[in-house]
């Protein structure tokens, strides 16, 4: 279980040098691999390119994650689950912007391999979709683990390894039940909670995201989008066990996993 952010990505077959991270990217991951990884692009981006701020995220997406080696280590994520750009090109086939249905079974895995290095940063290579060449392009990556408990929005405090054993907090995963309008996960791992939901009859903006921060005894928003926030919020002050079920609205979420 871990709390990540993006320090950096590089994309050495379009981009002639390295550029400053455009996106607050959060990525909280519990004990048996399930994650949540938001990609909101920084106030700079969006002053920037206004357009962006109809969807102001390179990406919001949500899966499981397994070891497929420890050494090297490499990693398989998979983001079936949820994945924002499948969401929104189909949401633009049933607009008639676009002719083509895409198919959810074709949403690629994603393989990347790690190194750790002398900084303790994680370095990540492999290989994945570009959504600004709309190619499948080699990657580069720099992640650091973060104190899920002491981190702060503006002072994100970095692990001393890759290992979060030392540090005790409260973990929650929430999956909606099936049913067929909503699909959407959230998820608690200390001081930090974030969230996202699919409204499929919602083709105008079929994606709500959340993200809250806990200080002291309140949970502060950090950023928040969409039209079922109010399905989301206040699932991190859920008291609940594993496999019990909470209604927001009329979304039922099932407790998947508490720690």
């Amino acid at each position: 279980m871990s709390a990540s952010i993006r320090l950096s990505i590089f994309w050495p077959n379009s981009e002639p040098e390295q550029l400053p991270e455009r996106t607050d990217t959060l990525v909280l991951t519990t004990s048996s691999g399930r994650y949540i990884d938001i990609r909101s692009y920084k106030q700079n981006s969006l002053d920037s390119h206004p357009e962006l701020k109809s969807f102001p995220f390179d990406w919001a997406f949500a899966g499981d994650e397994r070891v497929l080696s420890k050494n090297p280590t490499k990693i398989e994520f998979t983001h079936q689950f949820f994945d924002s750009s499948y969401i929104l090109r189909l949401s633009s086939y049933l607009r008639r912007e676009s002719s083509v249905k895409p198919n959810r079974d074709e949403i690629p895995v994603d393989c990347g391999r790690f190194v750790t290095l002398s900084s303790g940063i994680r370095e990540e290579t492999g290989e994945m979709m570009n959504e600004h060449t709309k190619k499948v392009e080699p990657y580069i990556e720099h992640w650091v683990s973060v104190d899920p408990l002491n981190s702060k929005p503006n002072n994100m405090i970095q692990l001393d390894d890759d290992s979060t054993d030392n540090v005790r907090f409260k973990s929650t995963l929430f999956d909606i039940e099936v049913e067929e309008k909503y699909e959407g996960r959230f998820i608690r791992l200390g001081a930090w909670a974030q969230g996202l939901i699919w409204d499929k009859s919602n083709i105008d903006c079929p994606i709500s995201v959340i993200r809250r921060h806990q200080n002291g005894s309140k949970w502060i928003t950090i950023l928040q989008f969409g039209d079922c926030i109010s399905k989301l919020k206040g699932l991190e002050e859920e008291p609940v066990k594993e496999g019990v079920t909470t209604i927001k609205d009329d979304v039922r979420w099932t407790c998947k996993e508490s720690n």
